[in-house]
């Protein structure tokens, strides 16, 4: 619906609008404690879709929507998420951390503080799934998905991009050429490689 509503349809902003709603009120029916990686996703769906259509919602609206991210996202980053969801999630969470710091939701000692929690969080499960030779594993068993492997590339990718942080994006790199390895010539993986 986002590039429908992009182009005016109001059928599809109804319903983008409805989604956020309908979101917004799950996440404040729990307390911030119980979020994890699906609540990242959420608010940061919410927040992309308010920027790809400014007049999806009103500026009240925004700004409801805007305190609820700022309410709820030290409780989401302190989440006990697991290996790529905590990667992934990270990345979610830098992204809204950045946004509240840069339409000055947060102030500059909040976002340091975010910052550090985030590093820790993405650290950990780089630690806990991702190889000296840039390779993830899940679990203890150190099974190997491609699709895991992507995507932990990707969410890395992006922290590196939003914190600056050189590291990250040379591990995504590694990752990604390890991905080459495997493939095919037209970049498609062989089926039966890794466990799902």
């Amino acid at each position: 619906y986002k590039y429908r509503a992009m182009n005016g349809d109001a059928n599809a902003k109804l319903v983008i609008r409805q989604g956020i709603w309908k979101a917004y009120d799950d996440i404040t029916q729990r307390p911030p404690h119980t979020q994890s990686f699906a609540d990242a996703e959420a608010q940061f769906l919410m927040i992309r879709m308010i920027e790809s259509v400014p007049s999806l919602l009103t500026e009240k609206e925004k700004i409801k929507v805007l305190n609820l991210v700022k309410g709820y996202i030290k409780g989401g980053i302190l989440a006990k998420d697991l290996e790529n969801r905590a990667i992934v999630a990270s990345a979610r969470w830098q992204y809204l951390v950045n946004y509240l710091y840069e339409n000055n939701f947060v102030d500059g000692q909040t976002k340091h503080e975010f910052d550090g929690l985030l590093f820790a969080k993405i650290n950990a499960a780089i630690k806990m799934s991702i190889d000296k030779n840039s390779w993830y594993f899940e679990t203890k068993q150190k099974l190997f998905s491609p699709h895991y492997q992507v995507v932990s590339a990707f969410s890395l990718l992006a922290f590196g991009s939003m914190t600056g942080e050189h590291k990250y994006l040379d591990l995504a790199k590694k990752m990604y050429f390890n991905i080459k390895k495997i493939s095919f010539s037209n970049g498609l993986v062989e089926a039966k490689i890794g466990h799902r």
